[in-house]
């Protein structure tokens, strides 16, 4: 590092450390309401995924079987990958979602 970057990062590291040490502890154990926001967005961002991404995904592998019907060749690597990725979109907030209720 030069001594431009350091003049540059030292006053924002102590603006930083200013900022972290006077914060208050207390705001953020005082209440469990604060949570609330990020488990609406987590379950919105899941149900969303679920709606768009799967029919999405379908609507490709069918599109991947016309094309290979006209092309006549078939990859079955091809589609396996597109098979896992749709069990990934659909399990993966599930299981995300399973955690998330029995952590809570």
């Amino acid at each position: 590092m030069n001594k431009q970057h350091v003049a540059v990062a030292t006053p924002m590291v102590i603006i930083g450390l200013c900022a972290l040490f006077m914060s208050n502890p207390a705001l953020a154990a005082s209440s469990s309401e604060w949570i609330n926001g990020g488990v609406q967005v987590g379950e919105s961002v899941v149900d969303g995924l679920l709606k768009f991404a799967g029919p999405v995904l379908g609507i490709g592998i069918i599109a991947y079987g016309i094309s290979t019907l006209f092309k006549a060749d078939f990859n079955i690597a091809k589609l396996a990958i597109y098979v896992v990725g749709g069990l990934l979109i659909t399990v993966g907030p599930m299981a995300i979602t399973a955690l998330l209720n029995t952590a809570g």
